[in-house]
């Protein structure tokens, strides 16, 4: 009745005879429970004072170096102090329209030299991921190269992810690595793993909705967004214009674990809010549209935040509270009464607007709640006819909050 070449060996404890015909055949002493031969703690331990050896050393070479050079002391601590990224240099943002993902471009290139550790690439797609420019002004790595900056990962989303893991474990590297939003699910495992061992590293993920259009559904993100919403430790950022962008690359840059800005294709106006409103994207969720004892909240976010802006500039019987939620978690780690205050509880008439499932949002507007989205697959057809298509333009969205039967009753 032995377990011997059994699955049963496998998830469970050995019953206490099987354990003692296990001991015979290895050779164990009968009657000992823990086994450790001297022969097996001596080879294990035959290194030790060579390896003590070894790190005096590297810590007395060290000590010499940071003796001799003040910047390769200025240079380690950059990568290895903790840095208050609050103080990089804003960038600047002219009034015209822009693309979340070129944003994010711009951001990195302006930020390169200031953080010389910061460290990644594009999954073979560097011209839409908007790398090119940090790519140009710090090199390519290679073999051959070993001061550049910029990693050409190929196609091959989750080694990519993995890679970026393994920078942000040896540490000193602030990783960032970038595709389409659509392919996360090439990285998922990599995503959660990073997660799992609080690995800073920054993911771009563009072509971040329906809008990239003619590329069709197998592009067109759909589950995504809520998807990676649902890792913990796992900061799903998706900023709703430039400014955003840079508020939340700052804030990734601070965490400890990994992130995620999710970034448009299309271009989006700036939001029309000073700079000190917008700096409250850090704490995930902040009022872009408020009034004295709202009658709608709506909550948006990404390229809906502009969307659920003019949808409220037209709700002219409405007092209504535009939200931008750019980052779940960021806003769950926030004190009570900020929630309060952003949330409106007392407000029972509520409206979510993202482009992507549906699911999940019921946590906001509640069960009766108005929830805009996506719960279907996207088609090949430009961008706007989609949006026309799909219920999101400001007058479609302002004709299904007039025609939609809100519960009047306490929140769930």
């Amino acid at each position: 009745h032995s377990l011997e070449n059994s699955s049963k060996t496998h998830g469970s404890p050995l019953p206490n005879e099987e354990r003692v015909q296990t001991k015979k055949r290895l050779g164990i002493p009968d009657g000992t429970d823990f086994y450790l031969p001297e022969a097996a703690l001596m080879h294990f331990r035959r290194n030790f004072p060579a390896l003590r050896a070894q790190a005096l050393g590297w810590h007395e070479r060290f000590d010499q170096k940071c003796e001799a050079s003040p910047g390769f002391r200025d240079a380690y601590a950059c990568c290895f102090k903790p840095r208050d990224f609050s103080k990089l240099t804003p960038v600047t943002w002219s009034d015209k329209a822009v693309a979340t993902r070129n944003a994010f471009g711009d951001i990195i290139k302006a930020w390169a030299h200031e953080i010389p550790n910061l460290m990644g690439g594009s999954a073979d797609l560097e011209p839409s991921n908007m790398t090119g420019a940090f790519a140009k002004a710090v090199g390519d790595f290679d073999k051959d190269h070993r001061s550049g900056r910029n990693l050409n990962f190929g196609v091959r989303e989750f080694a990519m992810s993995s890679i970026c893991n393994g920078l942000a474990l040896h540490g000193g590297i602030i990783p960032f690595d970038a595709t389409f939003l659509s392919f996360a699910d090439y990285s998922r495992a990599a995503l959660r793993l990073g997660a799992l061992q609080k690995c800073r590293v920054i993911h771009e993920f563009t072509h971040d909705s329906f809008h990239l259009g003619e590329d069709g559904p197998t592009h067109q993100p759909v589950e995504q967004i809520m998807s990676l919403r649902l890792i913990p430790d796992f900061y799903l950022m998706r900023p709703a214009d430039a400014v955003e962008t840079e508020v939340l690359m700052r804030k990734a840059l601070e965490l400890g674990l990994p992130s995620a800005l999710c970034l448009t294709r299309q271009k989006l106006a700036l939001l029309d809010l000073p700079r000190e409103t917008v700096n409250n994207a850090v704490r995930g969720a902040y009022v872009v549209k408020d009034t004295d004892r709202p009658t709608l909240v709506i909550f948006a976010t990404g390229s809906e935040v502009s969307l659920a802006l003019e949808a409220a500039s037209m709700l002219k019987e409405e007092k209504v509270k535009v939200v931008s939620m750019p980052c779940w978690r960021l806003f769950a780690e926030q004190s009570c009464d900020y929630q309060e205050r952003v949330l409106s509880p007392a407000v029972k008439r509520r409206v979510s607007i993202e482009a992507g499932v549906t699911l999940g949002w019921e946590r906001y507007v509640g069960a009766e709640g108005l929830k805009i989205g996506l719960d279907h697959f996207g088609e090949s057809a430009p961008a706007e006819v989609l949006a026309e298509e799909y219920g999101f333009t400001a007058k479609k969205v302002v004709q299904r909050i007039q025609s939609h039967k809100f519960h009047e009753g306490a929140l769930p």
